[in-house]
Parts: structure tokens; C-alpha cells; sequence
């Protein structure tokens, strides 16, 4: 009785279990060479729950585990009937049709004896090759050799014994036909062709490499070798001749194909030349009338449009749009040309007579705006037709207008400036990160902050001169940061939630356009979400506190709104 059939005998047991199946393999195979127990092995190693067995290739242990559960088919009869009747291929080949017998189904075990049974009969039918394969390590690692487990897979598999029978006798054995067409070519003699017998042109071959002779024999049909030296030169010697044949059959095939190219090359150039002389001669007469023909015809055609445009535009002087509304007559094929040339001259003809009728004031708003559209195009959106009314506190909404006026009157008498170039209601941070409403006016000269109750200064004017470098963001939003040099402090503001009265566009470009023209500083402007900032500098604190501001989005936020954060991080939410 074998394991297989004690395990299945256990299984039949109702209150049997894995451990009485090791105690029944211990009672039946305690004495057995190949097979060892924690009972029964004087080799400690082996778990209690274990029993391993001595194959031929090495010892293999096996925890008894769940052994019955799994040898036990517990599938019922009607699901496997119910798969094996299924339309799918795949379950149908999983599912054989059942037989109708009641009798116990088979167990696991039982399946693969039947199984292994069934594939030795099949090999035994057969006449089988084997390729020995050898695995080097247990690590499945490249460049890894272990030489016991090495040496062991040989020893089992026979290879060395396979070998020593092998070069006992004749190690390679060929047909005449075969040996002499493979290496023909190692001789002069038997190259290009051998007009004697198959035998008589290998006996050739042999006798020019002075083989010995106990390292060959001549059969009936077959020479054999015996040494896989021997034959291991007759490739060397092949191998080295090899290259030479394919270069000589290469350059007389090439040479004979080049000749053949260039007499098939030179009766085309031949007759290509006589067809191209005589058609050449023959399109050149016709070229030559069909090009008048298109000369008249074409100075006819663009006389014709010319014609046509002085007719539309000869009252384009009175017209007030200066000939926008004017059509322009239908572009004939010949004064597409023409009619491109003809509306660049008219475009700029047009704008020199608008520019030269605009009057002081409106051509210094057009160079604002032109300064305004370099800044700005592309990069932040901002409301081009807006006018700039350049001073939006003093208006007559301002309930405190007089107090504005009485306290700039007083600064223009007091300081440099002149004019007001800027002026409007902005939220500033202060040097505490805190929101203050504030009067942010911009004068030929500086830069003012007043409280919007009484219009004082709450500091001194920043000089137009130290302005660095201005900073926006590429939003819909009205914060500007304006950089100066110390020892003046950045100026941080909110000019309000774009629309169509955005202002920042104005106060950037009155602050660009002043320092150009008047102070000669280049002042960049950035776009970015991320700015340093230093509002805490002041004449007794010329270094002060450098800020981060970050602006990050928020679906709970409606409109951009500033909190301030840990240490000197900053934020600017915005939806």
C-alpha cells in the first residue's frame, strides 16, 4: 500500500485527521530508505507535523497540514454536471462530461496517480529526446553558480556517464553527401565542384587536413569522427574561407550588374536627349506666345482694377471713416497681389491722418494706452476701452473732497510735486501683515499713502526714483505689489475685484510711463504667484523683514481675499 492509498483511506474515516494520516505513514514506512519522520529520522530538522521523502534528484519535505481536506473532492455532482454541459470552450475542457455512476468520486490523490499512470504509458509508446536542463541556484539570480547543487544535477542526470559513452565511440557521424557539401570549400581540390563520388571527394578532404587515422572511420554511406576536436576545426577552416567566397561571388555579381546599368543607363540618356532637344525647342515657341498673351492680358486686367479702386476712393478725403466703410472692389485673379499693397498703403495713409487730427490730450491718453497693451497683452486680463480718469478721490461721491483738496494743495506748496497722476481708495498690507484702508496717491514725484478720514500722510512719500520693480499675477484680480529700494518699504495693495472699472492697469502704467520719461529707470514688470515682499523697511530699520505671499485657490472664497499666516508666509485666496 503506497502514501496515496493510505491517504485515501484516511479520507473514507469520518473523524480521522492529519495527524493519525503521519502516524499511519510512520507504522507503514518507519523501516523504508526513502522516507523519514520527526519520529523516526535521527535528523532533528524535520517538524513533528512533517515526513519527507529521499527522490532521486533530493530530499523534499511535506507538511501534513491540511493533506485530507485537500485530497477530498467536495464538489457536488450537480455543479459538475452543470459545467460540463456549458457552451464555453474553456469550461467545457475543465469540466468533462460526468458518468452516471453513483460510486465515490475520486480524490486528488487518486486523480494524479491516474494521471502520472497515463502520461508513463504514453512515453512508453514513444521513443523520447530529453534536453538536460540545469538549474545553477535556488535564488533565480544571474551570475550566481552553486557548485554542490551543480554537481549534484549532473550526477543524477547522468551526463557524465552520457559523455564517456559517447567519446568511447564516434562522436559525430554524417552522411558522405552531407560532410562533402559542407566543407568542400576547406580544399582546392574539392572547390568549386568535385566530379568524383560523394566517398572519394570526403577522402580527398581528409587526406589534405592529414587527419590520423584513429580519429576517423569510412562507413558504407557515413564517415565518422571521433574526436569533436576534429571537428570543431573543420568549422574553424570553414569559417575562415567563408568570408572570402562571399566577397568573390559579391564583386562578380556586382560587377556584372553594374555593367549592365550602365548600358541600360547610357541608351536611356541617349534617347533622352534627342526626345528633351527636340521638346525643349518646341516649348520654348509656345512659352514664348504664351507669355506675351499673359502680358497683355494681365496689364489689361490690373489696369482694369486699378481703375475700379480710384473710382471707389476718389472721395475717401470727405469721408469721416477715411474709407473704412469703403468696399473694395472684387480682387480678380492677376491683383491679389496688387490689392494686398494697395490696403497696407491705405491702412497707413489712414492712421497718419487720425493721429495727426487727435488733439494733445487724446494722443497722451493713445500712448498710455500703447504702454498699457505692452505690459499687459497676453499676460493678465485688464479692460482696454476703460478711460483713465487719472484721480478718483477727488470727486464729488467723496464726502471728504475738501480735506483731500486742502491737504494736496498744502504738499504741492510744501514739496516738489505738481500733479496728481494717480489717486484712488486701495486696501494695503501693512508691515504687520493687516489690511488698512488707505488714499494711494501718485504724484510726478512720489508715492503717498493718506487716511482716507483726514487725508494725512501716514508716513513720508516713496520717491517715484526707488521704484525697482512691480509684481502682478496673471488673474482676474486688482493686487499690485510695487518694489522699491531701501531704504523705502514695498508697497502692497488691493485696487479692488476686476471688472469693467478695473484700475490697476492705470496705476501700473502711470508708475512705468513716469519713471521712463522723466527719472530714465526701466522698471520690469512681473507675472507670478509667488512674491517676496519687504513693507517693514523704514529709515531706522534699513534692512526690515522680507514677506511671502502666495496666491492659492479656494472654492469657498468668492473673492480674492488676504490672510495672513505662520511666521512670514502670506496668503491671497481667491475662487
Amino acid at each position: 500500500m503506497g502514501i496515496i492509498s493510505l491517504l485515501d483511506e484516511s479520507c473514507l474515516i469520518a473523524n480521522s485527521s492529519d495527524q493519525a494520516f503521519l502516524e499511519k505513514l510512520d507504522k507503514y514506512f518507519a523501516k523504508h530508505d526513502h522516507y523519514e519522520s520527526f519520529l523516526t529520522a535521527k535528523d532533528k530538522t524535520i517538524k513533528s507535523g512533517e515526513f519527507r521523502l529521499k527522490h532521486y534528484a533530493g530530499d523534499v519535505s511535506y507538511d501534513v497540514s491540511g493533506f485530507i481536506d485537500k485530497n477530498k473532492d467536495t464538489l457536488w455532482r450537480d455543479v459538475l454536471v452543470v459545467m460540463s454541459q456549458s457552451t464555453d470552450s474553456l469550461m467545457s475542457t475543465l469540466f468533462p462530461p460526468v458518468d452516471d455512476s453513483k460510486k465515490r468520486p475520486e480524490t486528488a490523490g487518486s486523480q494524479f496517480r491516474t494521471a502520472m499512470n497515463s502520461l508513463i504509458d504514453t512515453l512508453l509508446k514513444c521513443q523520447p529526446h530529453y534536453v538536460r536542463c540545469i538549474k545553477p541556484n535556488d535564488l533565480k539570480k544571474s551570475g550566481n553558480m552553486d557548485e554542490e547543487r551543480t554537481r549534484h544535477q549532473i550526477r543524477y542526470l547522468g551526463l557524465v556517464e552520457n559523455v564517456r559513452v559517447r567519446r568511447a565511440g564516434f562522436a559525430n557521424r554524417q552522411e558522405y553527401k552531407r560532410f562533402l557539401h559542407r566543407y568542400k570549400m576547406t580544399t582546392p581540390s574539392t572547390w568549386p565542384t568535385w566530379k568524383g563520388s560523394d566517398r572519394s571527394g570526403v577522402e580527398e578532404i581528409i587526406k589534405h587536413h592529414k587527419l590520423p587515422s584513429d580519429e576517423f572511420r569510412l562507413g558504407k554511406t557515413k564517415v565518422f569522427i571521433k574526436n569533436p576536436r576534429t571537428l570543431f576545426m573543420f568549422e574553424e577552416k570553414r569559417a575562415e574561407v567563408l568570408p572570402k567566397i562571399m566577397i568573390k561571388l559579391q564583386a562578380t555579381w556586382r560587377g556584372y550588374w553594374q555593367r549592365m546599368q550602365y548600358k541600360k543607363t547610357r541608351a536611356a540618356h541617349n534617347i533622352q536627349s534627342a526626345w528633351r532637344g527636340y521638346k525643349s525647342g518646341i516649348i520654348y515657341i509656345k512659352n514664348q506666345a504664351a507669355f506675351l498673351i499673359q502680358l497683355k492680358w494681365r496689364s489689361y486686367k490690373a489696369n482694369k482694377y486699378m481703375s475700379s479702386v480710384i473710382s471707389s476712393f476718389q472721395n475717401v478725403k470727405s469721408d469721416p471713416t477715411l474709407g473704412k466703410t469703403t468696399k473694395w472692389p472684387p480682387v480678380t485673379p492677376g491683383s491679389a497681389r496688387a490689392e494686398g499693397y494697395l490696403i497696407l498703403i491705405w491702412r497707413k495713409w489712414r492712421a497718419e491722418r487720425m493721429v495727426k487730427s487727435l488733439s494733445e490730450e487724446e494722443t497722451s491718453i493713445i500712448k498710455q494706452k500703447i504702454i498699457t497693451y505692452d505690459i499687459f497683452h497676453g499676460k493678465k486680463p485688464w479692460n482696454a476701452p476703460r478711460k483713465f480718469e487719472a484721480d478718483y478721490v477727488d470727486v464729488e461721491s467723496n464726502p471728504n473732497r475738501k480735506k483731500f483738496i486742502s491737504v494736496m494743495q498744502k504738499m504741492f506748496l510744501s514739496g516738489g510735486d505738481t500733479r496728481v497722476l494717480f489717486a484712488d481708495f486701495v486696501s494695503k498690507i501693512n508691515s504687520k501683515s493687516a489690511a488698512q484702508q488707505r488714499a494711494l496717491v501718485v504724484t510726478d514725484s512720489n508715492i503717498y499713502k493718506q487716511d482716507p478720514k483726514n487725508y494725512k500722510m501716514t508716513k513720508g512719500g516713496i520717491p517715484l526714483s526707488s521704484v525697482s520693480g512691480i509684481a502682478l499675477t496673471g488673474r482676474s484680480d486688482g493686487w499690485v505689489l510695487v518694489r522699491c529700494s531701501a531704504p523705502h518699504p514695498d508697497v502692497l495693495v488691493d485696487l479692488g475685484v476686476f471688472s469693467d472699472n478695473e484700475k490697476f492697469s492705470e496705476f501700473v502704467t502711470v508708475i512705468v510711463s513716469q519713471c521712463r520719461s522723466v527719472f530714465g529707470n526701466l522698471v520690469s514688470v512681473d507675472f507670478s504667484d509667488n512674491w517676496t515682499y519687504n513693507n517693514a523697511r523704514s529709515a531706522k530699520d534699513n534692512a526690515g523683514k522680507d514677506f511671502q505671499l502666495k496666491f492659492a485657490s479656494d472654492a469657498a472664497i468668492k473673492v480674492p481675499t488676504f490672510k495672513k499666516g505662520k511666521g512670514t508666509q502670506n496668503f491671497v485666496y481667491y475662487s
